[in-house]
């Protein structure tokens, strides 16, 4: 098992309850832990794979535990899912009994993530820190832009065929394929939470024009669905308030 892990006593009664379960699970260390490029506040990032759904231990507050089916997870990679496929090429195993290994020699293990697929994610969240940015919730709006920059600078690696590591490493590998400036937005998005509303605008503005620039379609589709739900919350706002009169 990874050091880390080794001095944490919640995590070890966590993997003595694994080792006794008698389903078939694995587990994996994943995240900057796992390529040991973490920070001092840095989460370590539990993946466990299971046939059912698992409920786990209560954990330490910096212990961050995923669960996923075996068959999601295979339809995950399939679908180009990059967290699946960065668990399968860069995770570290640290129980097995059987699952991981069985996932690994399947044909869905060698799917290349899809670059598209985060430019809608990376709309999504850029809808939402504006969202935040309109009511004043700046503190919010600062955790959705760095996930909105982080699924840009993925997509950008992915479509230039370079596989994004964690985030500490993302930042040198969007910089030497020549976004030295979405690399320090991420960097000061990462490292420094309290942003001001100016800063958060330029992030918001940089932000759309990459992602116009990945994909302008798939951009639009994004923004024609937030438009529609907008209009159609409006519509059940507007229905609501005529019977309430």
């Amino acid at each position: 098992m990874n050091n880390i892990l080794e001095t944490l006593p919640e995590v070890q009664a966590f993997m003595e309850r694994i080792r006794s379960n008698e389903e078939d699970l694995s587990v994996v260390l994943v995240g900057s832990v796992a390529r040991h490029t973490q920070s001092e506040n840095s989460d370590i990032d539990l993946l466990v794979v299971s046939k059912r759904p698992f409920e786990g231990l209560s954990l330490p507050s910096r212990v961050h535990l995923m669960h996923s089916t075996y068959d999601d997870f295979l339809k995950q990679l399939e679908n180009g899912e990059d967290f699946e496929a960065w668990s399968v090429r860069l995770g570290v195993v640290v129980h097995d009994n059987g699952l991981w290994s069985e996932i690994l020699i399947r044909p869905e293990s060698k799917t290349w993530p899809s670059w598209q697929k985060k430019v809608v994610h990376g709309a999504r969240r850029l809808f939402l820190a504006n969202k935040l940015i309109e009511t004043g919730d700046l503190e919010a709006a600062t955790e959705e832009m760095l996930y909105a920059v982080g699924h840009i600078a993925r997509g950008l690696l992915l479509k230039a065929d370079i596989f994004p590591l964690s985030r500490p490493e993302l930042e040198d590998q969007i910089e030497a394929l020549g976004y030295p400036h979405i690399a320090s937005i991420h960097r000061e998005l990462r490292t420094n939470p309290d942003k001001d509303l100016r800063f958060l605008l330029r992030c918001q503005a940089y932000s759309k024009r990459l992602l116009v620039r990945l994909s302008a379609d798939d951009y639009k589709r994004c923004a024609a669905e937030r438009r529609k739900k907008k209009r159609s919350k409006q519509q059940r706002r507007r229905e609501n308030a005529a019977r309430s009169a």
